[in-house]
């Protein structure tokens, strides 16, 4: 080719050796196309198809030689307007330095619309009526909680349904701390600690008691002013029963002061009851109304930051007694046992308050009077790990000696 016949106005453009992405063709197709045959590296550029103009593109005359005159202007295809260039730069493999452009059909995908299903509407309706479903029984569920009525039964079932329960009560007559271990209602376990004050004497002891062995073990004792923290007879372990029998010389007083059974029964019953048992023991006292309270009368407050239901309620002494009774019956304890375990339970509080955790429907506080105000707190549900049984440090007949050379009394 010579350059003379080259038109110093007209600039040649140059191939690069590798090209990643090939020019767009010009806009104009009269616009002349000059090329300048030389050298291409082994790449093999794809124009995207997405980078080409959108206007129709005429087919290009290919593999003519260069004559230095202005090439004839392009032929239009009929049909061209539905294709779309891709040129394609051989490898120079030798025999021609001409650059090829082919030009290869693309053909436009066909689009098939998507049939619409007839079940969409039933299906997004179906959805709408369940999430407002939900909604009405999240709506219930509230209501429920904030219905006293129901609160105080769900608070009766969960009662019936404890596993351990810890138990402080406190008042003009002492002070007492019951932790129960009540997963197994014919066998409880209580761990105590206790400080009386009974006609002038102080005692402060600790106790450990099952249906079959029970101790005891006195830490202070004051009399007349006196108090006594360091004897022989303290800080020591004493067996009141063994194998279910009382030890010889124990006082029924002091045996049921660490009975787990003696603390087990009262106005309100704790134990893991069976399914059975708890509706049969919920349907008498609802039927029996056992704890009369007037719904309109329940005030809302607050108990170590819980939000509570407070109950004024007046207690069926009568019925209390006979539901008691049942109770023992379904733990196996015999008439006389029951005798003895509810004796003087006739002369207990007629009306007390009871304060019930709204959210986890359990039964937190009672408050009430009995020659003086006392005042029970219940915690801990079902989160105790009672101590182990504890091992006999003193007979309970040396003991009898000691206290009687320490105190003049038995």
């Amino acid at each position: 080719m010579d350059p003379q016949q080259i038109r110093p106005e007209e600039p040649q453009p140059v191939i690069p050796p590798v090209t990643p992405e090939p020019q767009a063709l010009p806009p104009d197709p009269a616009v002349p196309i000059s090329y300048q045959p030389q050298t291409v590296s082994p790449v093999t550029p794809v124009v995207d198809p997405l980078a080409v103009t959108p206007n129709p593109v005429p087919e290009v005359a290919v593999n003519q030689p260069y004559t230095g005159q202005s090439p004839s202007p392009p032929t239009v295809v009929a049909g061209a307007s539905e294709t779309q260039p891709t040129f394609v730069m051989p490898l120079n493999d030798g025999q021609s330095s001409t650059p090829t452009a082919v030009v290869q059909d693309v053909t436009p995908e066909t689009f098939v619309p998507t049939k619409k299903s007839k079940k969409l509407p039933i299906i997004v309706a179906l959805i709408i009526i369940i999430l407002a479903g939900l909604g009405g029984i999240g709506y219930w569920l509230m209501s429920q909680n904030s219905n006293p009525t129901h609160v105080f039964d769900k608070a009766l079932v969960n009662a019936l349904s404890t596993k351990q329960v810890e138990q402080i009560t406190s008042g003009s007559g002492g002070y007492q701390d019951l932790k129960f271990e009540v997963s197994n209602i014919r066998d409880p376990i209580l761990s105590q600690t206790t400080k009386l004050n009974v006609f002038g004497i102080n005692v402060t002891f600790d106790g450990y008691g099952t249906t079959q062995n029970t101790f005891i073990k006195y830490d202070s004792v004051s009399n007349g002013g006196v108090t006594v923290t360091k004897a022989p007879i303290l800080n020591k372990w004493l067996q009141l029963k063994a194998s279910g029998s009382l030890i010889s010389g124990v006082d029924s007083g002091t045996a049921q002061s660490v009975d787990p059974y003696s603390e087990f029964f009262g106005q309100y019953i704790f134990g893991n009851f069976s399914a059975t048992q708890r509706q049969e023991l919920v349907n008498y006292a609802e039927a029996n109304n056992i704890y009369q309270f007037n719904a309109k009368k329940v005030t809302k407050s607050t108990l170590s930051g819980q939000s509570v239901f407070v109950y004024p309620v007046k207690l069926d002494i009568s019925k209390l007694t006979d539901y008691n009774k049942k109770v023992a019956a379904m733990v196996g304890l015999t008439s006389d046992e029951t005798q003895t375990v509810l004796s003087g339970f006739s002369s207990g509080p007629t009306s007390a308050t009871l304060y019930i955790n709204i959210k986890t429907d359990e039964l937190v506080k009672v408050t009430a009077v009995v020659s003086g105000t006392s005042e029970i707190l219940y915690k801990n549900f079902n989160n105790l790990q009672l101590p182990a049984q504890p091992v006999q440090q003193m007979s309970y007949a040396e003991y009898q000696q000691q206290a009687a050379a320490l105190y003049g009394v038995q």
